[in-house]
């Protein structure tokens, strides 16, 4: 099994990954916290909550809404 680890390991694009690293942190970087998210656009913390899960729901996707 180590074997197989070692060799995906070595098979990454490290472009890619460094990449996709940089992008986490610049979205971190201009991320608010929840408290300071809330404070801004009036909304309750499980307002937020609520739409981010229908954001990401499968079915509203599926269902093209």
């Amino acid at each position: 099994m180590a074997d197989v680890l070692d060799a995906a390991a070595l098979d990454f694009d490290t472009d890619l990954v460094r990449s996709m690293s940089s992008e986490r942190l610049a979205s971190e970087a201009v991320s608010l916290p929840r408290d300071a998210a809330t404070e801004r656009s009036g909304w309750d913390w499980s307002d937020l909550d609520r739409v981010g899960a229908r954001a990401a729901s499968p079915s509203d996707a599926a269902a093209g809404t």
